[in-house]
């Protein structure tokens, strides 16, 4: 899931409500680590893309559910919104975080989006610019 998928209809950015049914762990791979870095893959209810957590999110759910034990995540209902982070080099790049649920109900967020390219571009030239510093 990206921060495209967080739209309406006409392609607007909004927030998303959704519930936790499944979380598993995942390896992500990348051109900076070939072998991959393990990762939890948040499934929503309603949801047909899965969320992979970085740091912040997985620390903003674990907040939220009392704890890091991924099993007492389900059920919880957040809210997804799409936002600007600020990479570690300091870039500003299109990006997802995470709040206590708004509505009283989770919503039903369908295929989502076509992946924007111009904005996953970005994000990629912002991480692979990280990784070359360090």
């Amino acid at each position: 899931m990206g921060a495209w998928d967080l739209v309406d209809r006409e392609g607007k950015p909004r927030d998303w409500p959704l519930e936790i049914v499944k979380v598993e762990g995942g390896i992500v791979k990348s051109k900076e680590k070939p072998k991959g870095e393990r990762r939890p893959f948040v499934y929503f209810r309603n949801a047909r893309k899965p969320l992979v957590c970085n740091a912040t999110n997985a620390e903003a759910i674990s907040s939220m559910a009392g704890s890091e034990d991924t099993d007492r995540w389900i059920g919880l209902r957040i809210t997804l919104y799409p936002t600007t982070v600020k990479s570690g080099k300091g870039k500003m790049v299109p990006g997802i975080r995470i709040r206590p649920m708004k509505a009283n109900h989770a919503e039903d967020m369908g295929d989502g989006q076509a992946v924007d390219e111009a904005m996953r571009a970005q994000q990629e030239a912002a991480i692979a610019g990280e990784e070359h510093e360090r």
